[in-house]
Order: structure tokens, then sequence, then C-alpha cells
């Protein structure tokens, strides 16, 4: 199983920290403003980080290779 995109973003909003995601200016989509989410959908396509000044420390993750 591959670890999803967003998997380290993902568990620091379940931890609390508040998480933000990109709007991409038309013009340039590299570049654009960070809004705050309530409930974040975490869609492989966009862009989300934790919000800058939170410091963050995420739990060791590890890959699961096989569920019964």
């Amino acid at each position: 199983m591959r670890r999803h995109k967003h998997a380290d973003v993902i568990h620091a909003w379940a931890e609390g920290y508040t998480i933000e995601k990109l709007h991409p200016l038309s013009c340039d989509p590299k570049h654009g403003f960070w809004e705050p989410l309530d409930a974040p959908m975490f869609f492989e396509d966009r862009e989300y980080r934790v919000k800058e000044g939170q410091d963050i420390e995420i739990a060791q993750t590890y890959e699961v290779d096989n569920f019964l």
C-alpha cells in the first residue's frame, strides 16, 4: 500500500494542528494565498500545509504491507 501524499499533514490535523490549503493565482498557479481550513478534504491534486508558526511533532508512521 502506498503512503497518501498528505499523510504527514493529515496526522498533524488529527493531532489538533491548523491546516491551510493553497489557493493558486490564475496567472501563476505556483503562487497564491494560504487559507486556514476547519475540515480539510485532503484531495491529492491540492496543496496543504501545517499553518506556519506551529511547532509540529509527528508520531513515527509505518508502512502496512497487508491487511487481513
